[in-house]
Order: structure tokens, then sequence, then C-alpha cells
């Protein structure tokens, strides 16, 4: 934990027609914030979208409504027009601290993908990445190809379950660099299940980003994240391996809320991470995922699903196709 405030969502990624009121809502944002800004960065070309406290005439969400209230954690508005809009969170606790900032970078944003009611396309189909003339059906995602605004409809994030016990290299339960796989797992501190450890086998030397979160991409509990020594793992156990003078990183709160996350450059072979509940003391189900990591000006994906900028940058789409640039 630190002394900065987390700015936090309850949804990352909204999918919603054109015409819709689009609810923004930060209450997993940490306890001491105390301002609630919801600022639009993106909008789709056309768009007037303006964020308020509510609407004026919740059944016709396009007549306005009152001004942002930025001392409550939520706000609305009108998705006008098809496209991609993204809004950041900007909180500030009590002290003063503001996030995201140069000393507290961790960000929080919602990403709301805009379509006008247009065709449903179906697995294998090609698909319109900006969502501006078409969909993909319940179930699968409108994934990156090679061409900037041309998708591919396709399933995203199918899951595999922990092995138990994950304890030592031998027994390390397998995650794949994704977008693919996630692996869902739990601990349970109170069932003599403290720490799990995890095995990444990489065939080249890779820039990932390794992190914790639920299906909601957000924590429901305080994860901690160690890239740890598979030799000190398998002479001393887990415990000794993610101490601090032991682990090779490790991180707290780097991702979303209390969520963790580490960004790496590893080589070629297998590396392992141990996943810990803060404070011992917590039954605590999560998922461990291994992006590609998008550098500042790497091509990335807007809805972090299939890619994940470097901290302190944030995929941009700025051409409204459906991909984007970290900036």
């Amino acid at each position: 934990a630190n002394a900065c405030p987390v700015p936090a969502v309850v949804e990352s990624r909204i999918v919603a027609e054109t015409g819709t009121g689009i609810t923004l809502d930060a209450t997993p944002s940490s306890a001491d914030v105390v301002d609630f800004e919801w600022r639009i960065i993106q909008l789709p070309s056309g768009s007037i979208a303006t964020v308020f406290e509510a609407f004026s005439d919740p059944a016709n969400p396009a007549a306005g409504g009152f001004p942002d209230d930025r001392g409550t954690a939520s706000a609305v508005f009108h998705a006008d027009v098809p496209g991609r809009y993204v809004v950041l969170l900007q909180v500030l606790d009590s002290e003063g601290n503001s996030a995201p900032s140069a000393v507290c970078p961790d960000q929080a944003f919602v990403v709301v993908e805009v379509s006008a009611p247009a065709p449903v396309q179906g697995a294998g189909a090609a698909c319109d990445r900006s969502g501006a003339t078409d969909r993909c059906m319940e179930g699968v995602e409108c994934r990156m190809t090679a061409v900037d605004g041309a998708g591919l409809c396709a399933p995203m994030w199918i899951p595999t379950v922990e092995s138990e016990p994950n304890s030592t290299t031998a027994t390390a339960t397998p995650v794949t660099l994704g977008p693919d796989m996630g692996v869902i797992a739990t601990l349970d501190p109170c069932g003599a299940d403290e720490v799990d450890v995890f095995r990444l086998s990489l065939a080249a030397a890779t820039r990932v980003a390794v992190t914790t979160a639920n299906s909601a991409g957000t924590c429901s509990g305080d994860t901690e994240l160690f890239h740890i020594d598979g030799a000190i793992l398998d002479a001393q156990g887990a415990l000794a391996a993610i101490d601090v003078a032991n682990a090779l990183a490790s991180d707290d709160n780097g991702a979303w809320g209390l969520c963790s996350r580490l960004d790496l450059v590893l080589p070629a072979g297998d590396h392992y991470f141990a996943v810990t509940e803060l404070g011992g003391d917590y039954a605590l189900p999560y998922t461990v995922r291994v992006h590609p990591a998008a550098a500042m000006l790497d091509r990335c994906d807007p809805d972090q699903l299939e890619t994940l900028c470097a901290p302190g940058t944030v995929c941009l789409d700025v051409t409204s196709d459906g991909d984007g640039i970290c900036f």
C-alpha cells in the first residue's frame, strides 16, 4: 500500500448503442478520495458528449443534465454518435494528493464502444474495430489484426484454472503469454494456501506486463505479485522466494485499484511468479494474465484486452479506427 489515492472504476469497458445514457462509477476508489473528476479524453468525430451529474430526463439523455458534482463518485454522459469514447478518472484525496500524477501514477479510465444498430457478426467474420459499422455477437470480441481498424470476431480470455499444489518449479501452474489465456486462482491463507506460483515459458526475449485482476478487470482484495528465483523456490520454499531480499521484482498496487502489475523484459526460458494476499488473512479469488506490453509509440489495443501500454502512458486511438498508439 502507499499514500497515494487509488482511482478505480466499476466497469472499465462498456458496449452500448447510439443514444444510450452511460453511467460512470468510481465507487471502488480508495476511501480517502474526496474529489472525482471525469474527463472525456477521446470522442468520436461529431460527438458533443459532456459529463453530467445526472440527466434532467433519464428517459431522454440527449436533453442534457445537471453539472457534475465532483464530490460524488458517479457521473453520466450521452453517447450521441457511434465510435469510441475514453473517459479518464482523476481523483484527489483529503491531503491534496492527486492521481494520476507524476507522484501517484495509478490510472483508471472507462472505454465506451458505441455502435449504431448494425449487423451483428459471428465468430470468424471480419469486423470494424471502431464499432461504427458492425459489431460481434455476444461472447466474441472484435480482435486486432495487422491492419488498423480491421478486426476479426473471435473469443477472448478463454480461462484455465490453477493446479494445486503449486509451490515448486515442477508444480507451478503454467500461464501463457496472452491475450488469450488467463489463469483463474484463489488464495486462502486460512486454508494453508498463502502463496500461488505460476510458470511463464518464453521462446524468445519478450516485453511483458504480468497482472492480477478479476473478471471485471479490478481486484476484490489486495494482491502482491512477485517475480521469483526458481532455484530459491525449490531450495528454500515459496515464502523465502518472495522475501524482499530474494525476490527479483515485486509490486503491490501497480495495476487497477488494489491489483498488481509487473512490467518486465524477460529472456527466453522459464520464469516464475508468485501471488499473495496482502496481510495473509483474506480468501481471495483472482486471475493472472500476461499481456504483450507496448512501449511508447507502439501500436496498442485501446480496450486493454490484447496489449497493455507501459506505465505512465495510455493507448489513444487518435484516428478513431479502433486501434491505438501508446502515448
